[in-house]
């Protein structure tokens, strides 16, 4: 298994975490986490259980506001901005728990999205037909996904899996310079994960990706780096090389006695 890509992207900075601290009371979550992530790179961020994992995505996606520290995309500082108004400068979030209209077919779901990236008022009652610049971008990126052929479906009929490409599809339908993904692999079976690589290496290779993942298989088939935290503060950041052969990861993160076995023997079991 290798990494998709080489470590130490150059180029622009797409995202960048300037000395991030949240504190819940006498809890420090966050203790000035600051890296860099390139443009086009995907860069996952693992740690055990309380590393802040999740407030570190939620400092970013918005729906975290850190105590100190500023987080800036594309060279603007997005730190005191919502959710929505992320989702405006090209920052879009899928999160692990569903935002899916499951009553509505998975044709109005990404139908309702690229309408809302292209300022057109959609209105539940009209037909789809109504919409044909916007139904035709709908069927494109139900193909990209890997949802052809389910356009007639309610969302609520699809497996877990499904739902995560739908959602995905939804996603890119704001056309996003950089993707955040929260827990994308939870709750999917070894085939629904291998297909949602398979769509996420496929993505645009300008597109950032961020990733939170516990799925460690996952992460070293698609990240170009990985950010590891420990106890609210930044441990490393590397190659899944580098990162494999980090003491500190392996004693921190893994325990010096499974680091072969969850970092290479599963390997030989695939």
């Amino acid at each position: 298994m290798a990494s998709n890509g080489a470590s130490g992207m150059s180029g622009p900075i797409a995202v960048s975490l300037h000395d991030i601290t949240v504190r819940f009371g006498r809890l420090t979550a966050l203790d000035s986490v600051a890296f860099d992530v390139p443009a086009g790179q995907h860069r996952a961020i693992i740690g055990p259980n309380g590393a802040g994992k999740s407030t570190l995505f939620g400092v970013v996606a918005g729906t975290h506001r850190p105590t100190s520290g500023r987080v800036i995309v594309d060279g603007d500082d997005i730190t005191s901005l919502p959710v929505h108004r992320r989702a405006d400068v090209g920052v879009i979030t899928t999160f692990q728990h569903s935002s899916l209209f499951l009553r509505e077919t998975v044709l109005e779901n990404v139908l309702l999205a690229v309408a809302r990236k292209a300022r057109v008022a959609h209105r539940w009652f009209r037909p789809a037909t109504a919409y044909r610049e916007q139904l035709e971008r709908s069927a494109e990126l139900l193909a990209q996904v890997g949802l052809a052929g389910r356009e007639a479906l309610p969302a609520g009929a699809l497996s877990h899996g499904e739902r995560r490409q739908l959602e995905v599809g939804v996603a890119l339908a704001a056309e996003p310079r950089v993707l955040l993904l929260d827990e994308p692999a939870a709750g999917m079976s070894p085939a629904e994960t291998a297909r949602l690589s398979e769509l996420i290496r496929g993505l645009p290779a300008e597109m950032t990706v961020l990733l939170v993942e516990h799925d460690l298989d996952l992460v070293f088939d698609l990240a170009h780096e990985v950010t590891v935290l420990h106890l609210g503060q930044l441990l490393t950041t590397g190659s899944v090389a580098q990162v494999r052969a980090n003491e500190d990861v392996q004693r921190a993160y893994l325990g010096a006695a499974d680091v072969d076995e969850l970092f290479f023997d599963r390997e030989e079991t695939r």
